[in-house]
């Protein structure tokens, strides 16, 4: 699958999908936001799914996508669209197919993995979309892709979640390493972060 680079679109390569599914499976209702390849290795490899909020209608077969828009943020409801309750629980409507599912009656996620446009959104949109999906919650544990040209203007338009350097810069597919991407990470515990930042 090509990155929609149109979008800022860039995908995680293979040894830092690895090292964010073993950091997201630390929680128990995660919440993605353009971080769909994770998602989608997430499901193929364990059947888990994790909901993840993208525009890219390409992943719309994942069961936990949510189409949605960085820039015109929803709160998310306590189902996904597309899913009922079964007599042995979350059924993936189109499917048919049985999902495993974390808990989500209403859904607030106890941690958000942002990997967001650099360019195209503002510090101020970002907080905004943040917010939305924290129901105003400052504690929820948040990391959030940036690069150096941002990270301070996304740490101080955010201060309120206490974002921070995490040590875990994350590679592309088709970014160079010298473009010094890294995590901030806010609310979230050194042990939690150490399985991202040991070799």
């Amino acid at each position: 699958m090509h990155e929609d680079h149109s979008r800022e679109q860039y995908f995680f390569d293979a040894p830092t999908v690895a090292k964010l599914i073993a950091f997201v499976h630390q929680f128990e209702r995660p919440l993605l936001v353009g971080c769909p390849m994770v998602a989608k290795v997430m499901w193929e490899e364990d059947g888990d799914v994790i909901p993840v909020l993208d525009v890219d209608d390409r992943f719309s077969d994942l069961p936990g996508f949510v189409k949605w828009d960085i820039y015109r943020p929803q709160a998310l409801g306590s189902v996904f669209q597309g899913e009922e309750w079964g007599p042995k629980g979350l059924i993936h409507t189109e499917t048919g197919v049985e999902i495993k599912r974390r808990g989500m009656a209403p859904f607030t996620p106890d941690l958000i993995l942002v990997d967001p446009p650099f360019y195209k959104v503002r510090p101020d949109q970002l907080f905004s979309a943040i917010r939305i999906l924290t129901w105003g919650d400052t504690d929820t544990p948040l990391m959030i892709a940036s690069n150096p040209a941002r990270a301070s203007a996304f740490a101080g338009t955010m201060a309120l979640f206490g974002l921070k350097p995490s040590g875990f810069k994350p590679g592309y597919v088709s970014v160079s390493p010298a473009a010094d991407i890294e995590f901030l990470a806010g609310n979230i515990s050194v042990d939690k972060l150490a399985c991202l930042t040991q070799p």
